[in-house]
């Protein structure tokens, strides 16, 4: 399939999953699940690495999304006999302890835009580790709750306000402004009872 090539490894001979499912598709066909055109049963309870029609990658949230661990919808139908690639990787199959040789890609979280309340990144509840976010009023930013790294770009618009910084062990870098446009890099670990934030102007 074209514009997708997986390659975990780990030590000890152990390797992550790779699953590839092809379905050719009825007249307009959204929904895709159970058997494909090689009686393979889709999984989706890992990554879904990547959805193409036709050679064309589709764009996750827009022309696709996942349910139930096993579907994928096409957010538009598919025209008769329209060729489905779906490519999935569980991470469970990578052995405690081994060393991935693969690296991965990322889309990131969205908060949206930030006006009031508190934002606290959430990794272990399905956010990416990469976030974004826009500063449109006051409100505060405190650690995550599990261990983690997380990167946030923020990024001020014409009412950006006070970003009030709360919980942290230990902070650093550049200071916040509310200056339009303006945009900051959030490094962000959590581990064990510590958490540290460095906050990098990116102007």
């Amino acid at each position: 399939m074209a514009g997708i090539d997986v390659a975990l490894g780990a030590a000890g001979g152990s390797t992550a999953s790779v699953s590839r499912y092809t379905y050719t598709a009825t007249a307009s066909q959204t929904a895709f699940t159970g058997l494909d055109d090689s009686s393979q049963t889709l999984d989706t309870t890992g990554v879904v690495a990547g959805v193409t029609l036709n050679g064309v990658t589709l764009v996750e949230g827009v022309d696709w999304s996942e349910s139930g661990g096993d579907t994928i919808t096409l957010t538009s139908g598919a025209a008769l006999s329209d060729i489905v690639h779906i490519v999935c990787v569980d991470l469970t199959a990578v052995a405690s302890g081994g060393n991935l040789t693969g690296g991965f890609t990322s889309t990131a979280y969205d908060h949206g835009t930030v006006t009031t309340g508190t934002i606290t990144p959430a990794p272990a509840a399905g956010e990416a580790n990469f976030q974004t976010l826009v500063n449109g009023g006051d409100f505060t930013l405190a650690p995550p709750a599990n261990d983690c790294t997380v990167v946030i770009e923020v990024t001020n618009n014409g009412t950006a306000g006070a970003i009030t910084v709360s919980g942290f062990t230990v902070t650093s870098g550049d200071s916040f402004d509310t200056t339009d446009t303006n945009v900051f890099l959030c490094h962000i670990t959590t581990c064990g009872g510590s958490s540290s934030l460095n906050v990098e102007a990116m102007q």
